[in-house]
């Protein structure tokens, strides 16, 4: 069976398993096919609403508001016609975690692990149509394998320029901290939203 995806702006197609159980038997695991999609469902949709959820928590448990990223602010506001308009960029919540959990006890690290998962339980795998129809489609992810292949700095300045047209947005980055494929298809949809509604 063949499955149809994207990379660096191609167009590609890849044999693949035609069943479940043909998954299971060459991974040589009984249910490895529904545990690799339900790992693939929580990276893409479950973990960024759990982020939100958890950023909320949070500044719940400490008091501390996330900090604006002044420095990808001012880059969108450099970049806009209007920099009046452009509203403040908050810092990404891995940062503000990092930030307001530096320096806590064991024991502080306890309480805010036994939270982390109590706002974990009020949100369940979900691969319905509904939640999926969210996700980006393949026009956008196209768009994003293209931008991903940007140098770093020419990059930043296409993210910052969406950005700063889509309030509140929380882009996602991968293990080495580039922005997630996903995620940065989904804040170009929204751009392009944005900017069909100003027209």
């Amino acid at each position: 069976m063949s499955y149809d995806t994207n990379s660096l702006g191609y167009k590609l197609s890849f044999e693949g398993p035609k069943t479940v159980e043909e998954y299971d038997s060459k991974s040589g695991k009984t249910g490895a096919c529904l545990e690799d999609a339900c790992d693939n469902t929580i990276y893409r949709g479950t973990l960024p609403e759990w982020q939100d959820a958890w950023a909320k928590k949070l500044e719940e448990l400490t008091g501390q508001k996330r900090n604006v990223d002044q420095a990808a602010t001012d880059r969108a506001k450099a970049r806009s016609k209007e920099p009046g308009k452009v509203k403040d960029i908050l810092e990404k919540v891995k940062a503000y975690d990092a930030r307001v959990t530096a320096g806590k006890s064991e024991e502080e690290m306890k309480t805010f692990q036994a939270e982390a998962q109590k706002v974990a339980d009020g949100i369940t795998v979900d691969p319905s149509p509904s939640k999926r129809a969210k996700g980006p489609g393949k026009e956008l992810l196209g768009k994003a394998d293209s931008l991903l292949t940007l140098p770093d700095d020419q990059l930043q300045v296409k993210i910052d320029k969406f950005l700063s047209k889509v309030e509140g947005f929380e882009l996602e980055e991968d293990e080495n901290g580039k922005p997630e494929r996903s995620s940065l298809a989904k804040l170009i949809g929204q751009y392009l939203t944005v900017i069909l509604s100003e027209t």
